[in-house]
């Protein structure tokens, strides 16, 4: 049965990889269905989150919350199996960026995900405490980082092999 679902399905999987769950990008869809439309609102909020950044952190903390935060859709980009500031900047270690990405992840703008030695329970005993990776709170907002236009992500199947540090 789910073969005759399989393209539907598929369709509406890549459309919410471009669209994410944002509100206001998923009532714009919703009511227009106008891909460009959706990219806007997504480039706006990231914009305004951006412009957030200098309102509520120390200014000496803020370029590293900058650096961090651009360099996400970089790193899932890329197979690494974790997150590395040495490819943030130079000769960067975690340490250098542990309140940054603490201070987004508190902000709720992403999300930090351990790596796990082996899927067995509880999970939580074998989480590896210094590989993991950081998303951002929305795919959507991730694909418009990203600058990945409409037509890469909704036709054929790429989208399914960009991204590979995404999994």
């Amino acid at each position: 049965m789910i073969a005759l679902f399989h393209d539907r399905f598929t369709t509406w999987l890549k459309n919410y990889y471009f669209i994410g769950g944002m509100p206001e990008a998923v009532q714009a869809f919703a009511e227009h269905h106008d891909y460009a439309e959706v990219r806007t609102i997504q480039q706006d909020l990231l914009a305004m989150y951006e412009a957030d950044f200098g309102k509520h952190i120390e200014p000496r903390e803020l370029p590293r919350v900058r650096i961090t935060w651009n360099a996400i859709p970089v790193q899932l980009a890329k197979e690494n199996r974790k997150f590395f500031f040495g490819q943030v900047k130079k000769g960067a270690r975690a340490k250098d960026f542990e309140m940054a990405v603490q201070w987004l992840i508190d902000c709720g703008l992403i999300a930090r995900v351990y790596r796990v030695a082996k899927p067995a329970i509880p999970l939580k005993a074998y989480l590896e405490e210094n590989a993991y990776k950081l998303f951002f709170l929305d795919i959507g907002l991730l694909g418009a980082s990203s600058e990945l236009d409409a037509r890469t992500l909704l036709e054929g199947n790429r989208v399914f092999i960009e991204f590979k540090g995404g999994h």
